[in-house]
C-alpha cells in the first residue's frame, strides 16, 4: 500500500492520493514540483523500482476475473482526507476483530539508528515507565520497546538484561532481524561478499544454550519481529 499527501503547512489544505486496494498490485505515486507547486502527479499499479530493490517485473495474474488497482484522490483538510481514505479502504477490507487494548510502542531506528545501545535503550524504557505508562494504561495498552537494526550492538547478555529490564517496567521487548533486508550496493551484494557476511552473522549467533536463554527472555511474553530459531534437536 502506498499513499502520499501534498499540502500547505499553514492552511492544512491539500491532496491525499494512494491505493485503496493493494492485495495484488504494488502501487506507485510519482510527482514532480518545485517552489511550493505540484506540476506532475501520477499514481499507478504494478510498480517496480531499484530504490526498493524490487526490479523484477510483476508476474502474470491468472484466473477468470482480474481486478484492476483502485486508487483515491481527494482535496480537503489534510486530517479529514486521511480519515476518508481510511474509511474507503475499510469498506473493502474491514479491520480484523480485536478485543485487546491498544498497541503502543517505541522503535529505536528514528532516534538512534546505528547508535542504539543497552544504555540508551534502557533509558527509553525508564522514560516510558516514568512519564507515559500511567497515561497509556488507561487504554489498556500493551507497551513495546523495540530494537531495530543494529540491536547486535548489544551483547548476548545485554539482550537478556534489556528484555528483563523492559519486563520489570511492565513492557514487552522486541528485536528486528531478517535475511531479506539488505542496503548495500549490487557489488557488495555479490555471492562471495554475502557469504562472508553470513559467516560473520553465524559467528555472532549465540551458542545453543545461550540461544535457549535468550529465547526464553525475549520471546516469552514479548514481541519478536524475527524470532530467534529454536535450538536444533
Amino acid at each position: 500500500m502506498k499513499i502520499s499527501a501534498f499540502f500547505d503547512n499553514m492552511s492544512r489544505n491539500g491532496l491525499v492520493v494512494g491505493s485503496v486496494t493493494h492485495d495484488t498490485w504494488k502501487t506507485g505515486v510519482y510527482f514532480q514540483g518545485s517552489n511550493n507547486k505540484l506540476d506532475v502527479l501520477n499514481t499507478y499499479g504494478g510498480v517496480t523500482s531499484s530504490d526498493t530493490r524490487d526490479v523484477e517485473p510483476h508476474g502474470l495474474v491468472k484466473g477468470t476475473r482480474s481486478h484492476r488497482q483502485r486508487c483515491s484522490l481527494g482535496s480537503d483538510q489534510i486530517g479529514e482526507l486521511w480519515w476518508k481514505h481510511t474509511a474507503m479502504r475499510t469498506r473493502i477490507a474491514p479491520k480484523l476483530a480485536w478485543n485487546g487494548g491498544c498497541l503502543f510502542g517505541w522503535n529505536s531506528w528514528y532516534a538512534y539508528q546505528a547508535a542504539v545501545s543497552y544504555s540508551n535503550a534502557t533509558a527509553v524504557s525508564s522514560f516510558f515507565k516514568s512519564n507515559l505508562q500511567q497515561i497509556i494504561s488507561k487504554t489498556k495498552a500493551t507497551v513495546y520497546i523495540n530494537l531495530d537494526s543494529f540491536w547486535s550492538n548489544l551483547s548476548d547478555s545485554q539482550l537478556i538484561q534489556f528484555a528483563n529490564f523492559c519486563h520489570t517496567n511492565g513492557q514487552k521487548a522486541g528485536i528486528y532481524w531478517t535475511p531479506f533486508v539488505y542496503w548495500g550496493t549490487a557489488q557488495q551484494g555479490s555471492n562471495s561478499l554475502l557469504t562472508a557476511q553470513w559467516q560473520l552473522q553465524m559467528e555472532r549467533r549465540p551458542t545453543c544454550a545461550q540461544r535457549t536463554a535468550i529465547r526464553k527472555s525475549l520471546i516469552t511474553g514479548s514481541l519478536s519481529i524475527q524470532p530467534i530459531p529454536a535450538p536444533n534437536k
